[in-house]
Parts: C-alpha cells; structure tokens; sequence
C-alpha cells in the first residue's frame, strides 16, 4: 500500500479502517488546480485492500482529464468502500454514516456521489451528516439518480462513433452492453427508442434476463461478452476492462460506455473508442492516425479547456500544476517530471492500427 502511494503522482490519499464493518476506505485525490476534487463513491468487494487503493486512484486521475475536459472547474477525486461483503440495513448505513463524518472532515477538500455499488438511498445517508455530497435535496425526497443522464450522455457519443463507422444510424445495428445496472439498463431503454438490437450480459443472471425481457433483447454469458459479435460494445460495470487480455478478441466495429478508459487504445486494432466514463484501464498502443489527432487538437484550440490546460506540464498519467513563470511546479506526493503531449487530456475518440 505504501508503496503505491508512494508511486503514485497525486496529491494525497485518506486511508481509513471501518472496524465495525471491517471495510478499507479510500479517499483518492489527484489534482484541484482547477477546483476542489469531485468523484464518485464507489463499494464493492475487492481481494485486496492494494487492489481498492489502486481502483480509487485510477479512477481519480481519470476524474482530473473528465473534468478538464468538459471545461468544468473540478478537481480529480474519488472514493472507494472496499466492503469484505455485500452490506444491508443498519450495516451499510452505518458505513456510510461515517464516510459521511470522514467526508466532513476534509472541509470540501473532495466532493462526493453516486458510483457502482452506492444508490442515491447512500448518498442521502452520507448527506445526512455531510454537505459535501452532490444528488441530495434539502427537503428530504429522493435523491437524484444520475444514471439516466449518464446514459444519455453514452447514447449521444455511441451515436457519433456509429456513424463515423457505419455511415447511418443506431436502427438495426446490434449493441452489447455489458453490466445491466444503474447506467447499463436506462442506455438498454434509450438504445431499444433507437431501433438497436440489445444483446445484455451481466454477472447478475436475473438482472440481465429482467432488462433483455424489457428491451426485446438476448442474453449473452459474461465470459462470452467479448468474444459475441456486435457492432457496438458497451462496458456499463466496473473499469479496466479493455486491456492485454479482452482488446484481440473484441468482436465489434466501436467500444462506446462509461466504463472505457481514457487512454485505452486498441492494441492492432482500428476502433473508434468513446469514453463517457472516468475509467483509465492499463491497455497501451501507439497513435498511427496523426492527422485525427491534429484535427481533433486543433479543433479545441478556442475553447475554453484549451485556455485552462495551456499552463500545464502533462505528464503521463495526469495535468500537474504549473504556477506562475519562473515559480517551482507542485509535484504532489511524488515529483516526477516526465512531461506527455497536451492531446494526452483529448480522449474522445482515438485511433490505433
């Protein structure tokens, strides 16, 4: 664990052990030089508490480019309960009660919400005690889903890779979403308006039977999902799918959904991928088509994240802040000076071949 922290190029990392529940809580936080860190709550069981670290600030660093890039004035955060099991009743609200005093404590250093594992029931408890919690309302109903409009965002940059693939739309093509919960099953909804045909897997076997019976669509078995031939993958569950071991065997023409990574390329592969999602996966390629790069880099240059990343040292897996000229660069937790090009923060679709 020490040594991942030690490794890793973030700010800073709040470890803390929930005895009562016997669960590791990990409060990530990569970069605030745009704003205060904003990211997710994420539960789940993991084997270990070093896979829970490292999950947490994976997913933070990605939150420091989703941010930047849509122009927005948040830091890079996130959270992770990494429960022994699946938490209820009094259990789990006394878990999130407590994050929720953990959350406090921090003094709007991280701002958090719903992630895979919390409900907005969740974030209404840690909101009960913090008010550095995003989804909740004063007046006690029912807190914010943001599934839904994750999907739409999904369904929106599906629809552009579609058709710079295909040339036409999202009627008759076939669509596999992987992971039918809280995003996955509102996209399977939008995708059926749309006229695609849904192929649904899920590691929940009546979760995925319940959601293709709604759509009209077909079951495909987990270990199947990325070797079924579709036109469109979707990863809708957990990250770090897309690596060494999945990317040769896909079976489509586009990978579109929240949980693609931001600097995934497709090893031999020339498929247009569409993060929607913060998920940074451990795949990595070589660019081949450099005049999309340029167009797309270009394109942002009168924008305003072009303006805010212009003071910035990239490095590998991140911004760093630059101060004023001639000022020391703040180099976080660990100072490695290594700098990457300024379209490493241009994720929305990339090429390799």
């Amino acid at each position: 664990m020490h040594k991942l922290i030690q490794r890793w190029n973030g700010q800073s990392v709040v470890v803390s052990y929930d005895n009562p529940s016997h669960t590791w809580i990990f409060i990530a936080i990569h970069d605030t030089t745009l704003g205060p860190a904003m990211g997710g709550c994420r539960m789940r069981v993991y084997h270990t508490p070093d896979e829970a670290l490292l999950d947490a600030m994976r997913l933070a660093e990605g939150m420091t480019h989703k941010w930047a890039v849509i122009g927005f004035d948040f830091g890079g955060g996130k959270s992770v309960l990494a429960v022994p099991r699946e938490l209820h009743g009094e259990e789990r609200e006394g878990l999130l009660r407590r994050f929720g005093y953990l959350l406090e404590s921090l003094r709007g250093a991280y701002w958090t919400g719903e992630d895979l594992g919390t409900t907005p029931e969740d974030m209404a408890i840690v909101g009960s005690v913090s008010q550095y919690v995003h989804g909740t309302k004063a007046d006690g109903s029912r807190p914010v889903d943001p599934g839904p409009f994750t999907a739409l965002g999904v369904l929106v940059g599906m629809r552009a890779a579609v058709l710079h693939a295909f040339g036409n739309g999202l009627a008759g093509r076939s669509v596999l979403i992987q992971g039918a919960g809280d995003v996955g099953a509102p996209l399977a909804r939008m995708l059926k308006e749309e006229g695609a045909r849904l192929l649904i897997s899920d590691l929940d076997d009546e979760l995925a039977a319940r959601v293709a019976s709604e759509v009209e669509g077909e079951v495909v078995a987990p270990e199947q999902a990325y070797r079924a031939e579709c036109d469109v993958f979707a990863p809708c569950a957990v990250g770090a799918v897309l690596n060494r071991e999945t990317i040769p065997v896909l079976a489509c023409r586009v990978v579109a959904g929240p949980a693609v990574p931001l600097h995934s390329l497709c090893w031999g592969r020339a498929i247009p991928l569409i993060g929607c999602g913060s998920e940074c996966g451990e795949s990595r390629g070589r660019w081949t088509r450099s005049s999309r790069r340029r167009r797309a880099e270009r394109s942002l240059r009168s924008t305003r994240l072009r303006d805010e990343c212009s003071g910035y040292w990239l490095r590998r897996v991140g911004a760093r802040r630059k101060l004023r000229e001639g000022e020391t660069i703040s180099k976080g937790m660990t100072g490695h000076g290594t700098s990457t090009p300024r379209h490493a923060l241009l994720p929305a679709i990339r090429y390799a071949a």
